[in-house]
């Protein structure tokens, strides 16, 4: 460390009086330049950060929204011509009353299976 100053030589009363005081001994630390900021310094930091976690996040809500919302119209609209075609399908097959045999096999339809 830079501005770390070596602590003063202790004798064993006074490191057993540190231990049993505090589990850990903690040397105490000098006055350093690199320590002192000013008020100003700190609010500035503080919006400097503020600013670049909001510009970070608006720049993550705009690319992940962006392309999903295409993504997933070209998704709906394949799937609802998949649909309609399996469906046009299945009316001319003769399923009778199975209407549970005729939706199990348009899913099947539109997965690719048949």
């Amino acid at each position: 460390m830079i501005c770390r100053q070596s602590p003063k030589r202790s004798t064993r009363r006074e490191h057993r009086e540190l231990l049993t005081l505090t589990s850990v001994y903690v040397p105490k630390q000098g006055h350093c330049f690199l320590n002192k900021r000013s008020a100003k310094e700190e609010v500035a930091m503080k919006n400097l950060i503020c600013i670049v976690a909001v510009a970070v996040a608006a720049t993550f809500a705009v690319v992940s929204t962006a392309p999903t919302d295409a993504f997933a119209a070209a998704k709906r609209s394949a799937y609802a011509a998949k649909e309609t075609a399996c469906k046009n399908k299945a009316s001319h097959m003769k399923f009778g009353v199975h209407f549970v045999k005729r939706h199990r096999w348009i899913k099947e339809c539109i997965a690719g299976a048949a």
